[in-house]
């Protein structure tokens, strides 16, 4: 096998960690380029990170589309500063199928990721707040990462 063809599968939610990792790290030393290009823009290259339907923030948007009923607006196009009002999040039913997706989303990236409250989703003012809520709950520690 050579060595081009060789892969490292990576955690989703792991990839956006490490994203925001070298985003931070690159205020502070810009120099670091690949190919003429920031390590960040690089990784994004390389990668299908942008348009993964595998990440939180893809499996949060469609988990609200689908809770509202849009099965047909793609998740990548939804700002995360839409508020949830904009989806008519004000019947106790939805928060109950929301909180159930989101709970599914949080065990599908980590196992023993805690179970979300339906109260803890209805504080939610936009959709960013779903996001990082999804992703805290379902946070992967480095030790947890499988690398395969």
């Amino acid at each position: 096998m050579s060595r081009k063809n060789q892969f490292i599968k990576v955690h989703p939610q792991s990839f956006d960690n490490l994203m925001k990792a070298v985003k931070k790290f690159e205020k502070t030393n810009p120099a670091i380029k690949v190919k003429n290009m920031k390590l960040s823009k690089f990784l994004v290259e390389v990668s299908d990170y942008q348009n993964s339907t595998a990440t939180i923030a893809y499996q949060v948007k469609r988990a609200i589309l689908l809770v509202y009923g849009d099965r047909d607006t793609d998740p990548l196009t939804i700002d995360d500063n839409i508020n949830m009002s904009t989806y008519g999040f004000s019947d106790p039913e939805n928060y109950n199928d929301l909180t159930a997706s989101f709970n599914k989303i949080a065990k599908s990236q980590n196992p023993s990721a805690r179970k979300l409250l339906r109260k803890e989703v209805r504080a939610c003012v936009k959709v960013k707040n779903c996001v990082e809520l999804v992703r805290k709950v379902s946070d992967v520690s480095p030790t947890k990462v499988n690398v395969k």
